[in-house]
């Protein structure tokens, strides 16, 4: 058994440590588990490159959409005020032809008021 003065952990050697038949097959296992391991984590590491490569492409696409929704909302807003405006100015344009209307006959009525 290894039994030495220093400071920090102490181990002294098992029987699968410290050599036999076992050691060599223990071993071997522990490193295809390794490479099992170490495979997993590639894989999963390539499916997280190829996720945050999508979410960035999904996240650009996001932004173009609003922007366009954003430009549409602007042009239906301008679209839907220029008819208001319009129908407000047919409006006015009617009341003025009316105004007229009405002074006109009011002259007419004046005019023969005079006369009479």
């Amino acid at each position: 058994a290894l039994n030495t003065k220093s400071k920090g952990h102490q181990r002294e050697l098992s029987e699968v440590s410290s050599g036999g038949s076992d050691d060599g097959s223990e071993v071997d296992r522990l490193l295809k588990r390794i490479s099992e391991m170490t495979e997993i984590l590639e894989v999963r590491e390539a499916g997280l490159i190829d996720l945050s490569r999508l979410n960035s492409d999904l996240q650009e696409s996001n932004n173009e959409l609003q922007r366009q929704l954003e430009s549409r909302l602007q042009k239906q807003d301008v679209s839907e005020i220029s008819e208001e405006f319009t129908q407000r100015l047919a409006a006015l344009e009617r009341k003025f032809q009316q105004a007229i209307r009405e002074k006109e006959v009011l002259r007419k009525q004046l005019e023969q008021a005079r006369v009479a």
